[in-house]
């Protein structure tokens, strides 16, 4: 008989859309959109197609995932922008000049950073509770996923319809993120614990707010370096809404 997961595997159940669980995200038909202008932006929604293995490539082809055709599941996550591309939080006279140049191309730079930045920030926070199969695709009775576990990573409508754009201003996102290290496990386990699989992934999605902190431990990491700094906007925080062209 298999035994029951482990405390935490409850992150990787959700995350891996696994066959034998009986949690699993929606398929990723996310809503890819550019963002607002930079004055009005310090938040993003992200979304990433969760790699799960298959037969065929369809979920690494990003023609059909995210979208309407996507067999795979996704994942929205909402992220405060960094202070290379956060008027509010960027300390930079560069990084501040850059933000208020109208041609400079925020939009560009919103999408590269979920592709490119946002993707390690989650999947380094998977990697702290499950590290052998988030960052390793380790095979074992529960999941199915090849490596990276996020892939097609991109910035989409934050509240999932056509038209809306991808950023909006948050009152949170409008301060520095703090500079706390993720430590995996309840505290009824670890005094020091911030970080509980069981707290982010769900049965109802993705919840990084369940992590307090800030960074991910080279230890824990996928690509064996610190993370980035990061924090998110909490759910439930009202979004100043903006039109893809920065309209009311």
């Amino acid at each position: 008989m298999i035994s029951p997961p482990p405390p935490g595997a409850v992150l990787a159940l959700v995350l891996l859309g696994a066959s034998a669980g009986c949690v699993n995200l929606p398929r990723d038909h996310a809503v890819p959109s550019p963002a607002a202008p930079a004055i009005v932006s310090n938040a993003v929604r992200c979304n990433c197609v969760v790699n799960e293995h298959r037969d065929d490539a369809r979920c690494a082809d990003p023609s059909v995932c995210p979208g309407p055709d996507c067999p795979c599941p996704g994942m929205d996550f909402d992220l405060c922008l960094p202070p290379d591309l956060n008027r509010d939080t960027a300390t930079d006279p560069t990084q501040k000049e850059r933000l208020a140049r109208p041609d400079f191309d925020f939009d560009a730079a919103v999408q590269r950073y979920c592709r490119d930045r946002a993707q390690v920030i989650m999947t380094d926070i998977g990697g702290v509770s499950q590290h052998g199969i988030i960052c390793d695709g380790k095979r074992n009775d529960y999941f199915t996923v090849d490596t990276p576990a996020l892939i097609n990573c991109q910035a989409v409508a934050f509240d999932g319809r056509a038209g809306t754009s991808s950023t909006w201003r948050s009152a949170t996102c409008a301060r520095p993120c703090g500079d706390t290290a993720c430590v995996n496990g309840p505290r009824s386990e670890r005094a020091n614990a911030n970080c509980d699989g069981d707290d982010v992934f769900t049965s109802t999605g993705l919840h990084p707010e369940g992590c307090h902190c800030n960074r991910v431990l080279a230890e824990n990491a996928c690509n064996g370096k610190e993370s980035e700094r990061f924090c998110f906007p909490p759910p439930g925080e009202a979004k100043e809404r903006a039109t893809v062209d920065g309209g009311p």
